[in-house]
């Protein structure tokens, strides 16, 4: 975000502005473009230094040669790509790499080289290889472990930039030491002092923000006569602050705001002869507040509220630009913390409170909502209470989210306040109490069994492990249907009924490493059919998770039993647990028997030594589950879309055949198929498999939209209403794939902000969700022309609380060759 440029002490309600400076993505690029033009150009490493990257291809030079290893040895770690940012990463043309951008060498101009690789904003997440770099940029993904001490081990390294990741732990002292000329640690989960080294560091630019860095600024600070900004906003940082700092000649920016600093600030402050913004407000700072800081020549902007200063503004400063800071003449300073403070305690005034939906007195909004649609009814209701207001279920306050910025705004920027899980009863009993990565609160376990899923199941690696299957599964479908049409070319046919089948046999695979088509259940007495199984382990529980118990409105009565209920949730939960043991026994027969697996039961048994058997079973099942159901939710409603519009149809249909001509579509070509890209996130935005994200526990007072959000409340992100928000959507209510190709909408941000979901909850199943949907879309309309049953147009019923499809898909499909 941008520092104000406003003179914050010049009016009262300036001092009640963000505490928020840090380098925005602007700023930080400018500073790598900078260093760039900087860079060495003796700091080449040998020709025969390849990182174990075996060569196929010539180059044009050897330092494009050297590149394409360092590339290749960086997608290697990669265990997460959920938008396929790295997919075209092959082949020796790496200028044309996403991401990557080449120039001509600044010491040979005829030579062309690598000058920088952006990963912004890719939600990639990996271990960080060790490689050597003059930039490294990381920003804005989900790299996780401790800080990646990788980096300390290159030693043409010039800026390093790790902001918006989830590393944790402490900082080593040896990153001081390197000849770094930027650092960007902020928006992370660091929680070290800072080093006593801190001072060795060449760098220019610092930027700690938003972590919780605790202790003191080490009076090692004094040395660093190379730096221009300094940024410690947002920590836990305590203590005085060091005399050192007064060192600092030529520090321009230095922010050490909503921090626990107390004292007096250092008389040395006034031999900071080049600074232009000081910002120490929101500390416990205090003492008489030195006139020598308003005669600083190029101080700009001054911030200082919130704290304990006493004493007055002198009078008669004038306010110059480059000149000394203007203040107030005549205001007691004293007086000035008294009113901010006094418009804190205030708190449910500070901010204005989130507008109410009028209801009941006990029930609230409850008789309301009886059309059982509760995202169409929050979306009726924005349209007059706006895009963030609050409801009350019983006892349970509700506020309703309803657009994509505040979607974004609580998903990532309040994360921290926002991360946890309150479920419903009929939830706790079918996720084990949040024993699975979807539901479970963001906490070490989360962590821990997100990495499991990624490691065997959904990163990169796993899936190209698994790409076999994928290929099996389009081709099953593809054989079925033209069998189907074979023997009945009149009759319509049931596309949700074909594949769900084949994504329930992928998703078995993925987990126990076998499609199974029966297997004797002990505790049921019984030998349980596929589609039994696919009853009790996908639809059943489906069906169980938007039951309702009225206790859910009304915790003060939950001590009143509701029988019928629990019997319905119980039955489901023991009928899936008895069948997940019985899989996961024969599954450990044949592991036993010295089978290679290679599969998610096989990882866990094996990896997952802190896990308890019922977390194992929860969690193969989790991958069971989300792999067979939301996919076939977006998959048949592209296709019904595509079917009732044979304009579009035959649209795609030839985009496809340019790229394919006569070959079948492979996962290869979907980069090259932008009108496909286009169904897709279409498909999505008017047919979201999730309407309504799972609601979220506000656990401590936040705020979004500028409103106060007290803790004790939940939080609803209507992702329907967001994508009908006629602000953003010109005729949101239509299927336009179009859209997504005038340039207007950026499909990778809405996507990330949306669909997948955002930040640190990013869905780690988008990546074989896009590839699945995408491949099966392009393959029945490459082979087949749809065209709806009659009567089936206005068939748009949706099931219960989700989107999916009332009645299946009726279609006449006729094959194409």
């Amino acid at each position: 975000m941008h520092a104000s440029s406003c003179f914050l002490i010049f009016l009262l309600p300036s001092l009640l502005f963000s505490l928020s400076y840090a380098h925005s993505n602007e700023e930080a690029s400018f500073i790598a473009r900078r260093q760039l033009l900087m860079l060495p150009e003796d700091g080449d490493l040998p020709d025969n230094y390849e990182y174990e990257i075996n060569l196929n291809f010539t180059f044009s030079n050897s330092r494009l040669r050297r590149a394409y290893i360092a590339l290749k040895s960086w997608k290697e770690a990669v265990y997460a790509d959920p938008f396929n940012f790295t997919s075209n990463w092959e082949g020796p043309d790496i200028c044309n790499y996403k991401g990557v951008f080449c120039s001509p060498a600044l010491d040979d101009p005829s030579v062309m080289v690598v000058a920088g690789i952006d990963l912004n904003h890719t939600d990639i997440a990996a271990h960080l290889p060790a490689r050597i770099l003059h930039e490294l940029d990381v920003s804005n993904n989900l790299l996780v472990d401790p800080f990646p001490k990788v980096v300390l081990s290159m030693p043409s390294l010039k800026y390093l930039d790790l902001r918006f990741n989830n590393f944790e732990g402490a900082v080593p002292p040896e990153l001081f030491d390197k000849d770094l000329d930027a650092l960007f640690l902020n928006d992370s989960h660091f929680t070290s002092t800072i080093p006593d080294t801190l001072g060795n560091s060449s760098a220019s630019v610092i930027v700690f923000a938003n972590n919780k860095f605790t202790g003191c600024i080490p009076s090692s600070i004094g040395k660093m006569t190379d730096l221009d900004e300094i940024v410690f906003l947002n920590n836990d940082l305590a203590g005085c602050l060091p005399d050192e700092i007064g060192l600092l000649k030529n520090v321009t920016v230095f922010n050490v705001a909503g921090n626990l600093f107390f004292g007096t600030l250092p008389k040395t402050f006034k031999g900071l002869s080049q600074i232009e913004l000081l910002d120490f407000s929101d500390n416990k700072l205090s003492g008489i507040f030195s006139e020598d800081l308003y005669r600083l020549p190029h101080l700009k902007n001054l911030t200082f509220a919130l704290n304990y200063f006493s004493g007055e503004v002198p009078l008669g400063t004038v306010l110059t630009v480059g000149g000394p800071a203007v203040a107030l003449g005549g205001i007691s300073l004293w007086f000035l913390k008294e009113y901010v403070n006094d418009q804190k305690r205030k708190s449910s005034n500070f901010l204005p409170p989130v507008p109410e939906v009028p209801g009941l007195p006990v029930i609230g909004n409850l008789l309301q909502m009886t059309e059982k649609k509760p995202h169409k009814t929050f979306t009726y209701w924005a349209e007059t209470y706006g895009p963030i207001y609050s409801i009350k279920t019983g006892a349970n306050t509700i506020v309703v989210l309803n657009s994509n910025e505040l979607a974004k705004e609580a998903m990532v920027t309040r994360y921290l306040a926002i991360s946890t899980r309150k479920l419903t009863n009929a939830l706790k009993i079918l996720t084990c109490d949040k024993s699975i990565v979807a539901i479970s609160d963001y906490d070490e376990f989360h962590k821990i069994v997100k990495r499991h899923i990624l490691t065997s199941v959904l990163g990169p690696t796993a899936q190209k492990r698994h790409r076999i299957h994928r290929d099996t599964l389009i081709e099953n479908v593809s054989k079925q249907l033209h069998d189907l049409v074979r023997n009945d070319p009149n009759e319509a046919v049931n596309l949700r009924k074909t594949f769900q089948s084949e994504l329930f046999g992928l998703a078995l695979k993925q987990a126990l490493g076998k499609d199974v088509e029966s297997v004797c259940v002990e505790e049921l007495d019984a030998t349980l059919p596929r589609e039994e199984l696919l009853k009790i382990l996908v639809l059943d529980i489906m069906e169980g998770a938007i039951d309702v118990d009225w206790r859910d409105f009304f915790p003060y009565l939950k001590w009143v039993p509701n029988k019928s209920f629990e019997k319905r949730i119980q039955l489901k939960h023991l009928r899936r647990e008895a069948v997940m043991k019985a899989l996961i026994i024969e599954q450990r027969k044949r592991i036993s028997s010295g089978e290679e697996l290679n599969s998610y039961i096989d990882y866990l048994l094996s990896e997952a030594n802190t896990l308890t058997e019922k977390q194992i079973l929860m969690l193969l099942w989790e991958e069971i589950i989300e792999t067979s159901d939301t996919t076939v939710v977006s998959t048949e409603w592209a296709m019904y879309e595509l079917a009732k519009d044979p304009k579009r149809q035959e649209q795609l249909f030839l985009e496809i055949q340019n790229v394919c001509g006569s070959n079948k579509i492979t996962e290869e070509k979907l980069c090259q198929l932008p009108y496909l890209c286009a169904v897709f996130h279409e498909t999505l935005r008017k047919h979201s498999p999730v309407p309504i994200v799972p609601l979220r526990y506000v656990h401590q007072d936040t705020q979004l939209g500028g409103y106060h959000i007290p803790k004790g409340v939940e939080i609803a992100i209507n992702i329907y209403g967001c994508n009908r928000d006629k602000k953003l959507w010109e005729s949101p209510d239509e299927w336009k794939p179009e859209r997504f190709l005038d340039g207007k909408y950026d499909p990778m941000e809405l996507q990330k902000t949306m669909v997948f979901g955002a930040g640190k909850r990013v869905c780690a199943g988008a990546l074989q969700a896009m590839t699945i949907s995408c491949t099966t879309i392009a393959r029945l309309i490459q082979e087949f022309e749809w065209s709806l049953k009659e009567g089936e147009e206005e068939n748009v019923a949706t099931m219960g609380l989700t989107t999916h499809k009332l009645h299946p898909m009726q279609a006449h499909i006729k094959p194409r060759y």
